[in-house]
């Protein structure tokens, strides 16, 4: 049986691609680990500009996270912890479904507040 040869997005990039596939799951973990590892620090420790812990613990009650202490927690650990396994190489599988999952958590809270769902909360994130 022939093996399958890959379709490329871009045909004429090929050899970049060929070349740069070793070295593309790296890129990706350590990008999006770099993302995240701020994100965490701005929700548990009020760094670069964030809200500090009890300020985010206050949000998640005004989302209808209740308790918010305890859901703005595991959002700020899932961030902070799962950007460092994700640099790491750690844990990378379970690191990544944990992070997808708060992602999707998050985009179809988004898509219910930008449908008029949550109108009238005067939620400010």
């Amino acid at each position: 049986m022939a093996e399958a040869t890959p379709r490329l997005y871009v045909p004429a990039l090929g050899g970049i691609y060929s070349a740069a596939h070793e070295y593309a799951e790296p890129i990706l973990r350590i990008a999006l680990g770099a993302v995240l590892i701020p994100h965490g620090c701005q929700k548990l420790f009020g760094m670069f500009g964030g809200m500090g812990l009890t300020a985010n613990a206050a949000l998640f009650e005004r989302l209808g996270y209740s308790p918010g202490t305890f859901w703005g927690t595991l959002v700020g650990l899932t961030e902070f912890v799962g950007g460092i396994l994700l640099v790491l190489g750690l844990f990378t599988r379970f690191a990544a479904a944990a992070v997808v999952i708060f992602m999707i958590t998050a985009v179809h809270f988004t898509s219910r507040a930008s449908s008029g769902a949550m109108a009238g909360r005067n939620i400010r994130c």
